[in-house]
């Protein structure tokens, strides 16, 4: 750390300006020498005007880089009683792995200062982060922050652009929004982390919407298995000090709806139509599609466990061939459609087609996240 200023008031050092740089491993480590709370980052260095005036401190027009990504903004701090933070910061151009850190990954970034990596979630075997919240830190102060990334270094999610807003108050943690441009589609949400209780409870809402199927499922020779735009909701709470025991101890729901595409015959017969025929495609490298009307998926969670509630699709095939192939299963009653229906109004706002469903089954275990 480096300092290079004036004092207005000699005999009063409430009051003075100077130019400020900071350097560093991790921005977390300031808290030992500022009692202000921060985030796990990659290696900083950052510039800007600091200025005290009795209780009130600023940080204005800083620059610099943290990780590999540059970073700009104004920090003001207000001592005067209970210790309050207020940032305004900005990045031209975010590493995705940069912001990984912040989540607890462990993270890696070369000497020259232009390429992070996540080296690993942090924990051995684990897919998820489970680097345990500070409680007691957040605790000692109230604060506001804002961040926008302009645009986002090309990742595998093919994130564009990242905008978060953070109010700490009384050990409550509220993040609104937390919102993820992608080259197609957007996840936006918020999440409280209430970490003024001994174990911290925390609940997000999480809304994706037009997240293309080829992202997820990668083509091969140059052909896409499933096509098509992913809208869902997922909504989960419970107690846990880490991201990792979190989803562990979660409870909630998640649903997804897929209201038009196209997805690879051969897939199209495993799921449910005739799974013979949809091996023997397989096998002979069969390449023809079929259109999928809508299709749904709607799973309960409890205790990280989430087993499918729904899970149901409708195409054009379905409805030519519905009397002919045992394997077709209608909905047992009136109320099972009439549910169907329902979800997939809630997340699109818009009417599914009317026709036969395709059911499966499918369960998703993630107690060990």
């Amino acid at each position: 750390m480096t300092a290079d200023g004036a004092v207005t008031r000699p005999f009063h050092l409430g009051q003075f300006t100077s130019t400020l740089t900071l350097q560093g491993q991790d921005l977390s480590d300031l808290y030992l020498l500022t009692g202000v709370t921060l985030p796990n980052t990659p290696p900083y260095r950052l510039a800007g005007a600091l200025k005290r005036d009795d209780s009130t401190w600023t940080f204005n027009d800083f620059t610099g880089r943290v990780g590999s990504s540059d970073l700009s903004g104004d920090v003001k701090a207000e001592t005067g009683g209970r210790l309050r933070l207020e940032a305004q910061l900005a990045s031209q151009r975010l590493d995705i792995d940069d912001l990984m850190a912040i989540f607890g990954a462990r993270t890696q970034t070369n000497a020259a200062g232009t390429n992070t990596t996540t080296v690993s979630s942090g924990a051995p075997g684990k897919l998820l982060p489970d680097a345990t919240l500070n409680v007691d830190r957040l605790r000692t102060m109230d604060g506001s922050l804002t961040y926008r990334a302009a645009s986002v270094k090309a990742n595998e999610m093919d994130i564009r652009a990242v905008r978060l807003g953070a109010e700490l108050e009384a050990g409550v943690l509220n993040l609104n929004p937390v919102a993820f441009t992608f080259n197609r589609g957007s996840l936006t949400g918020t999440a409280r982390i209430n970490a003024a209780r001994d174990m911290p409870y925390s609940a997000m809402d999480f809304r994706l919407t037009g997240y293309p199927l080829e992202s997820i499922v990668p083509a091969k020779n140059g052909t896409a298995p499933i096509t098509g735009q992913a809208t869902g909701r997922m909504l989960l709470e419970g107690p846990g000090n880490s991201i990792h025991r979190f989803a562990a101890a979660s409870k909630g729901s998640v649903s997804l709806v897929v209201p038009n595409g196209e997805m690879r015959s051969a897939f199209a017969e495993l799921l449910g139509i005739n799974a013979s025929a949809g091996l023997l495609k397989l096998l002979r490298g069969d390449q023809s599609k079929a259109d999928i009307r809508c299709a749904v998926a709607d799973f309960n969670v409890s205790n990280g466990v989430a087993r499918a509630q729904t899970r149901a699709a409708s195409d054009r095939r379905s409805r030519r061939h519905r009397s002919s192939s045992a394997e077709i299963r209608s909905p047992s009653s009136r109320t099972g459609r009439t549910e169907r229906r329902r979800l997939v109004e809630r997340l699109t706002r818009r009417s599914p087609p009317r026709g036969s469903w395709l059911s499966w089954r499918f369960e998703l275990t993630r107690r060990e996240a």
